[in-house]
């Protein structure tokens, strides 16, 4: 397939506010091949603030920590600009503010304006009766028959429902004063006003925030909302970042308190939360949740419930077959705590605690990599984390403690080594016997557990148009660890360079590595000893604003994977065509590529457009190619529609997804999603 490479010089409009937003989740996603990720909330910031920006000459430190896209760093230059050379004139004026490239500017003037604030002094009572109310309705529906819907010889069907899904959203926006909102889903596969699930959708989501409803209480959260604390190593629901081409977004930052309006079924909490500022630079959080989760129950006995337990919390949110029917809500779990924050200055320190309470023991299964791990039916974890400015420097970390004793701790530096290079370093050690549940911490594993990691990264900007970026991660497992019987060691690095010309064109080359160990699973050795495997990752990537409405996006995409001195390889190139006329009601986004690998382990991720509100990576393999059509409509100014349609075709294989629910004869995927968004 040959590439489209047609660089055209002509004038161009600055990128449109969801396109900004697109790139980032793109960079962060692929780079952690993450398939999904919860980010609603972060992206409905941003288009809020879109609306109604901050005021540049009287923006809080605390404000862009909601900027999820800038690192300590560059807020504290964008706040130390203004002390020294006084109020911003223009939004022109950011360009010369040192640790700002053309990039992230470009993404400030839509979210930041001179003399224009977010209307703090608007009331409660004017953010209702302004307020906007939008509706999404969402179909979307994979078009083959697959496994799970094919009765058998009694006329049953593994999946009790039927293949699709409905999604109705309902959101109530008063500017930052104000949240309300609901959310009804039904999964693929689910019950609909049927069996299990009469009374119509399979999950129900409501929430009401508040920010400064009275004096001296900063935020209220009602039904269901997200809470983030410190570093991640006892609880972060909110965006966290991980190791991507973004090297310098280690720090988890934000507000303590949001709204929660996903469709994830597990990561939230129900109930209360309230921010209250007990004094001029103390803010006191506290939170208390309930609700039922999805676990394994085993019952020693019919007749003594005491007896029962849980062997794993199951957080899909698939409720499809009898089996995931039975496990739906098995066991009630509470939680309770909160934060004691002290920030003044360039200084903050918190003191953070969280208590788990549940209906039943949880009991894991009998495994080696579980011999630490958290059973019973209490936890409470507790932590204090810190962060402090000094001229061109950001210390920051966390220490937590497990009640069985256990600790976990990350201690980073931010570095402003000169106007145009950044550096970060990290130290972490998480413990074996370290027992926590909902963390987000900076890390190679999901859990901030049995790890112990040095991690060093730069960004160099060497003028206007090139910037190289890469980092190194080098850690140690002191137990074993899922499919890894056994200590072991591990290390990566990434390596990118990118040219970029203002709104016309943008080039990267990537680089990454990784090495770390494996289980051998060999059946003919009578020990399963570890061995190392290597894996490198090679991408060209293409942008090119050919007019003010027309964008061509080019990659090719190289997988290797070597274990036991067996190599595996595996290739994507696409084509994307990318049209948003301005000043139509209609725009379209279309892809067409090729892959090829040799297993699943050379699988190739790569990011899709998709519609609003669902942004995914999937990952290819096997050989085939791939094509989908994004097309939006925006019929009149309250009411937008928006379809696409994508394929997959395989040619070396005539099953799809074998052995399981999934299954589908032939050599094709497809599938179609429509959403209406209506605003009232």
């Amino acid at each position: 397939m040959l590439l489209l490479l047609c660089i055209n010089y002509a004038n161009s409009q600055t990128d449109s506010l969801d396109i900004v937003i697109e790139k980032f989740i793109e960079n962060y996603l692929e780079d952690n091949d993450l398939e999904s990720f919860d980010y609603i909330a972060q992206i409905e910031f941003l288009e809020e603030l879109s609306k109604n920006p901050y005021d540049l000459n009287n923006v809080t430190l605390n404000e862009l920590d909601n900027l999820f896209f800038l690192n300590p760093l560059q807020k504290q230059s964008i706040i130390e600009h203004k002390s020294l050379y006084g109020k911003f004139i223009s939004l022109e004026e950011l360009q010369s503010v040192n640790a700002l490239d053309f990039e992230t500017v470009k993404v400030l003037r839509k979210l930041l304006k001179i003399g224009i604030g977010v209307g703090n002094s608007t009331n409660i009572l004017e953010s209702i009766k302004n307020a906007n109310h939008t509706v999404f309705l969402k179909y979307k529906n994979v078009l083959q028959n697959r496994k799970g819907y094919i009765p058998n010889d009694l006329g049953e069907t593994n999946y009790l429902g039927n293949s699709n899904s409905y999604l109705v959203r309902y959101r109530i926006d008063g500017g930052s004063k104000l949240k309300a909102g609901f959310i009804a889903e039904k999964d693929p596969g689910e019950e609909f006003f049927t069996g299990s699930n009469k009374k119509g959708f399979d999950f129900y989501s409501a929430h009401l925030y508040i920010q400064n409803p009275i004096h001296r209480i900063k935020a209220l959260s009602l039904g269901d909302y997200s809470i983030s604390m410190g570093q991640g190593l006892i609880l972060h629901n909110d965006f966290g970042n991980g190791k991507s081409a973004y090297v310098m977004n280690i720090k988890r930052d934000g507000r303590s308190i949001r709204p929660y309006n996903s469709v994830n079924e597990s990561n939230f909490f129900r109930g209360a939360a309230t921010t209250i500022n007990i004094h001029q630079h103390l803010d006191l959080t506290g939170f208390y949740s309930f609700k039922k989760i999805d676990g394994t129950v085993n019952s020693d006995t019919i007749e003594n419930e005491g007896f029962d337990s849980f062997s794993s919390i199951i957080r899909d949110g698939f409720h499809r077959t009898a089996n995931e029917i039975s496990k739906r809500g098995s066991t009630n779990q509470t939680n309770y705590g909160g934060s004691l924050v002290f920030h003044k200055n360039r200084f903050k320190v918190g003191l953070n605690h969280i208590q788990y309470d549940f209906s039943r023991r949880l009991i894991r299964d009998i495994e080696l990599y579980n011999l630490y791990t958290f059973n019973g039916k209490n936890l409470s974890n507790t932590s204090i984390d810190y962060s402090y400015i000094k001229k061109n420097i950001n210390l920051f970390g966390e220490i937590a403690r497990s009640d069985n004793g256990g600790i976990a701790q990350i201690h980073s530096a931010l570095i402003s080594l000169d106007k145009r290079v950044d550096a970060a370093l990290s130290y972490r050690k998480y413990d074996r016997d370290y027992q926590v549940l909902e963390a987000n911490a900076f890390g190679e594993a999901s859990m901030p557990i049995n790890e112990e990691a040095v991690y060093l990264s730069f960004d160099a900007r060497l003028n206007n148009n090139w910037k190289i970026s890469s980092y190194a991660d080098v850690w140690k497992n002191e137990w074993a660890k899922f499919n890894v019987d056994a200590p072991s060691t591990g290390k990566e690095a990434l390596v990118r360079i990118e040219y970029s010309q203002r709104r016309l064109i943008n080039i990267y080359v990537q680089y990454r590595y990784e090495s770390k160990f494996i289980n051998n699973n060999d059946v003919t050795e009578k020990i399963d000893y570890i061995i190392p495997i290597n894996q490198h990752r090679f991408r060209f990537h293409i942008a090119n604003k050919i007019n003010k409405d027309l964008e061509l996006r080019n990659r090719v995409e190289l997988a290797s994977y070597n274990r036991n001195n067996t190599n595996s390889k595996g290739y994507l190139i696409f084509q994307d065509i990318i049209y948003k006329p301005i000043g139509k009601k209609y725009s379209f986004t279309t892809r067409y590529a090729l892959f090829d690998t040799d297993d699943f382990n050379s699988r190739v991720y790569s990011f899709e457009n998709d519609i609003q509100y669902e942004f995914a990576v999937p990952f290819f393999y096997e050989k085939g190619k791939r094509f989908y059509f994004l097309t939006k409509y925006k019929v009149n100014r309250l009411l937008a529609l928006e379809a696409r349609y994508s394929i997959t075709s395989y040619s070396n294989i005539d099953v799809v997804s074998p052995g399981g629910n999934d299954e589908i004869k032939g050599n094709n995927r497809s599938e179609i999603k429509i959403q209406m968004r209506w605003s009232l």
